[in-house]
């Protein structure tokens, strides 16, 4: 019976940008095979492969996962369970040949948190299965290490365009719905921000004097803060809101 040695490869890459156009490599690993004498000619098919994302990254957040072997997607079938996932493949290991380099691409849609990380890991190394095309008796799988490289996804380009210098704004007191400030805000792809927040200062009393609550419109969002105390005070909106 064959054995087979599944081991991790060093990445190309480290890190990405959210991108859902750009298929990027998220997982390398070889499998080196041996032949018993006697058993010299038999070729060898790799069925599935099933790994753990134990990155902060949820997998919902990328789409066609597939592996590749020599730029050519090899699996047929990629079913996501929340933080696993399992390959289904027909990739033949002909015997002539002892190593076969393996490769995870999938495009990053979106990310939840700043450095959101990806690191796929077998929980074990029966976990890849590996058939002689004769008999279909499995192979004996063997390696030590069994954890991918990591991934650190950085999150979209996000934007921030506003009026240069200091705003300055004269109100009529009892004045509602007063506009203080204007700008836009935007990303190359979907992304959360959470607690923007702004300076303001008034020159004549007390922020909470003249203002009782200040309200942040981010597309369809409405986030409201109490006016701090004092001339000058930091206005935080607490919640998060989505840009797409």
């Amino acid at each position: 019976m064959a054995t087979v040695n599944f081991a991790p490869s060093t990445p190309s890459a480290t890190s990405y940008k959210v991108d859902a156009d750009r298929l990027v490599e998220l997982g390398v690993f070889k499998l080196t095979t041996t032949l018993y004498s006697g058993n010299n000619t038999e070729n060898l098919y790799v069925k599935s492969a099933a790994f753990t994302n134990d990155g902060t990254l949820s997998l919902t957040n990328v789409s066609d996962l597939a592996i590749y072997r020599d730029d050519a997607k090899v699996s047929t079938k990629t079913t996501v369970d929340g933080r696993n996932v399992t390959f289904l493949l027909d990739d033949q290991i002909k015997y002539t040949l002892s190593t076969a380099n393996y490769t995870i691409k999938g495009k990053i849609t979106a990310a939840e948190r700043i450095n959101d990380g990806l690191q796929f890991r077998l929980k074990n190394v029966s976990n890849v299965q590996v058939l002689e095309q004769s008999t279909n008796f499995r192979a004996t799988m063997a390696g030590s290490s069994l954890t991918l490289g990591s991934y650190t996804i950085n999150g979209a380009d996000v934007k921030f365009n506003q009026p240069l210098g200091t705003l300055t704004k004269s109100i009529v007191p009892g004045t509602l719905g007063a506009v203080f400030y204007t700008g836009t805000i935007t990303a190359l792809a979907r992304v959360n921000l959470d607690n923007l927040a702004v300076i303001a200062q008034t020159s004549v009393s007390g922020l909470n004097d003249i203002v009782r609550t200040f309200y942040l419109k981010v597309g369809n969002s409405v986030l409201s803060a109490a006016a701090p105390t004092g001339t000058t005070g930091l206005i935080t909106f607490e919640g998060t809101v989505t840009i797409e």
